[in-house]
C-alpha cells in the first residue's frame, strides 16, 4: 500500500518490460537473451497529450524509452481512478507511463512515478553474478 490509505485501492502499482519474449520476467531469459539483444521497451513521458501505445509523440518530453520497469503511486486521489489524460495513461495497460510534477484542476495529476533503466539492472545483475 501506499502512504495514502490503507485500502486495495493504493496499491504500489508496477510494470515490467515483455520484450524478448519475457525475458526479463522468465528464469534465466536475460542470460539466454544475451545483454546485446535485450530491448526493455517501456516509456515515460512528461505528458499524456498525443502519446501512442508504444512511445511518447514527438511533441512530448521523453523521460525513459528503454525501461525494464515502471514502479507507480496513484497518489491521493487513486480512490476516484485519476481521470485525467495524464494519469489515465498509467492504469491503461500498455508500454507507456506519464510522469510530471503535480498539478491540480480538470488534468489533475497526483502519481508518483519512477522507473529502472536498463544499465541499472544490467550492472546489479553481472555484480551479483547473474550475467552475462
Amino acid at each position: 500500500m501506499d502512504g495514502w490509505s490503507d485500502n486495495s485501492v493504493n496499491r504500489i502499482r508496477y510494470s515490467a518490460t515483455r520484450s524478448n519474449t519475457n525475458a526479463f520476467t522468465t528464469s534465466g531469459g536475460m542470460r539466454n537473451t544475451g545483454m546485446a539483444a535485450l530491448t526493455p521497451d517501456l516509456h515515460v513521458c512528461a505528458s499524456g497529450t498525443g502519446v501512442t501505445v508504444t512511445a511518447c509523440s514527438g511533441t512530448v518530453t521523453t523521460l525513459a524509452s528503454t525501461a525494464v520497469a515502471v514502479i507507480f503511486s496513484a497518489g491521493k486521489n487513486a480512490p476516484s481512478g485519476g481521470t485525467g489524460t495524464d494519469e489515465s495513461k498509467n492504469y491503461d495497460g500498455d508500454q507507456v507511463f506519464v510522469s510530471h510534477d503535480l498539478t491540480a484542476g480538470v488534468n489533475e495529476f497526483d502519481d508518483s512515478v519512477i522507473w529502472i533503466s536498463p544499465n541499472l539492472l544490467y550492472s546489479r545483475m553481472v555484480a551479483a553474478g547473474q550475467l552475462p
